[in-house]
This record gives C-alpha cells, structure tokens and sequence, in this order.
C-alpha cells in the first residue's frame, strides 16, 4: 500500500513551496530502498491504525504471503497484540523471525500479551523476537565527561520524590510541574524533576537527545550572524537551517558526529541488537554500524548472547526457510502509519 494512502501529513517549506507528505514515508522508502540494495525481496506489505482494536486483515495477509520473516514498526502495545492474533492464526511460534524497533524493546512487550495465557504460552509467542536500539559506549571517554557533567547539576527532585524545586518565574509560575496526585492537601505533591546524582543517569539515549539538540544549536550559532534577521519578515529558512546541520561535524557525548549526503549519521552510531531472552528480558546478540557493518556476538561472551531462534537453534538455508532460487530473503513488512516522527 502507497505511504500517501493513510496517516496524517506532515508539512514543511523547501524554498519557500509548501511541500506536504504522510507520516512514516520515509523510513518506509528507506526500508524498501535498503532491501533493494542488498537484494531482499518483500513479499508483502501491510499498514494498520495507531492502537487499531484488531488485526484481522494484516493478519490474514501475512498467512497469504507465507513470509517467515516479519519486520514491523510499531509501538509495543499493538506489536504484542499483532503478535498475539497472528499466533493464535498460525502466523508465528516456532519457524517464524520477527523483527522490532526500538520501542519494542523493553517489559511492554510482554506485559501487553494478554495476562488469560500462560507464561509458557506468552514466551512461545515472543521467542525468537528481536529488534534493534540505539547503543552508545557508556565507558566511553566523551560519554564520562559527559555523565560528570550531567551529575554535577543541581538536584530538582530529592531521592524520595518528596520535594519540588521552588523556583519560579518572574510572575510566580513554578519552573517545575507538580500537582496534587493524592487529592490531599496535607501529603506532598507529585513532582517533575530529576536528580542528577544518580548513579544510573544519564542513558545511552540521554546523550543521543543531547547530541541531536546540539547539532541544533551549533548550526543556529553558525548561521545567525550571516542573516540580516533585522529586516522585517525575516526568517530562518529550514533548507538553510538543514545545510548547516548537515555540516556540523564535532565528537559528542555518544562518539563522533557526521552526517552523509543523505542526512544519516555517518560515524558514531552503534545500533544494539537484542533478543527476547523470556518475560520482559532481552539480551543483546550483536551490533551494527556505518563503520563495522554487522558484527554478532562471539560465544562464550560475558555480556553478549547468541540468538535464541523460535525453534531453538539457528535455521538452516534451505527451500523451508522461505528462500528462493536467487537466494533472497522473503520479508513480509507492516508499519504503523498513524505515529508520525518529527
């Protein structure tokens, strides 16, 4: 199904002609456009609603296309859903390789299979899974003077989430959000805040966040002094603004930063590949980058994990894994249209 036939549209300048497409289209065309160049051919291709009440068509597609390998981009609510019905129809368990994104990655998978099945049953439908999240080297030394300067902030919450920052702005509006979870007066209230010393902060994708908001910054730096932004009805234009962006290059807090012609990062990126290890566990079984490819994890690792296949052991190349005569991976793909990315 074409991109522009569901979800809602984004709309952006370029050179000052409004240009308008729907959400989700270009990772699907990067999706399709990779597939292409390494030679994978997807058999099908499906989209459903954010938080759709069933999945009876995409399912009933997914049978038909007799695809073993199924990728989806999704929440993790409706992927475990969509996991569900399709097991429940045949379409999953043993021989069959899912593959999520990152928002998949965590206890919601599991916790939104339906609580009626048995552990055993809810691990035979997540067995196999994998899926792919943003890796950054924590021991890292741009990351650490990242992390000290991260916990060198002041606190805006205390360690029992009993305290709110006071500051206020100049007409007495709180600087951090709190509200009274409890309807009780006498109780303290619910804060939005962080305290910064812990051992456990920043993430991975903390530093990511900071990275991207700093390649913001650093082109705005760049480019306002050669705007003449006096001028009534001046502006910033996003195509001027993306240039600059493109063209930023410095070490950040997740590793090196570049971008290609195409507006990727080109170097400092590390994806993490994990593997439903049971319940809400994952294990990590193999990194790729622009630099390294993808590298799998070496046996006997203390911190990386061989793969836990839905059948228990890697599949072999045969004509019942799905491979045709050119030797081409058959990928049935689906993608929720309805969550738009900025």
């Amino acid at each position: 199904m074409p991109c522009e036939s569901s979800g809602p549209e984004i709309g952006f300048e370029d050179g000052g002609v409004e240009k308008r497409r729907a959400g989700g289209c270009s990772g699907i065309e990067a999706f399709h456009d990779q597939a292409a160049l390494h030679g994978i051919y997807i058999v099908a291709s499906f989209t459903y609603a954010l938080g759709a009440a069933e999945f009876t068509d995409v399912v009933k597609g997914l049978g038909q296309s007799r695809a073993l390998i199924i990728v989806t981009f999704g929440t993790a609510e409706d992927t475990a859903r969509l996991m569900e019905e399709s097991y429940d129809a045949g379409v999953g368990g043993g021989g069959y390789v899912w593959i999520g994104s990152e928002a998949t990655v965590g206890y919601l998978l599991w916790e939104n299979l339906s609580p009626q099945r048995s552990e055993a049953e809810r691990n035979d439908i997540l067995r196999g899974f994998l899926a792919v999240t943003p890796y950054v080297n924590q021991a890292a030394p741009e990351f650490r003077a990242f992390a000290e300067r991260f916990r060198a902030r002041p606190a805006t919450i205390d360690e029992s989430a009993e305290w709110c920052d006071p500051q206020e702005d100049g007409v007495g509006t709180p600087l951090w959000m709190r509200h009274d979870s409890d309807d009780n007066l006498t109780t303290y209230d619910t804060c939005v805040g962080l305290n910064h010393s812990r051992s456990d902060l920043p993430t991975g994708a903390v530093a990511i966040w900071y990275d991207a908001v700093y390649v913001v910054a650093r082109a705005l730096h760049n480019l306002l002094p050669r705007l003449d932004l006096g001028q009534s009805g001046s502006v910033v234009a996003g195509a001027q603004l993306l240039n600059e962006m493109l063209n930023q290059s410095f070490v950040g807090a997740s590793g090196q930063i570049a971008f290609d012609s195409a507006g990727d990062r080109a170097t400092g990126l590390t994806y993490e590949v994990v593997n439903h290890a049971g319940g809400t566990a994952f294990h990590g079984v193999g990194f790729w980058s622009p630099e390294i490819s993808y590298q799998e994890c070496v046996e006997g690792s203390s911190d990386c994990w061989l793969v836990l296949w839905s059948t228990g052991r890697v599949p072999c190349r045969t004509p019942a894994a799905r491979l045709d005569a050119a030797d081409e991976t058959t990928i049935s793909f689906h993608r929720n249209w309805s969550r738009a990315r900025s």
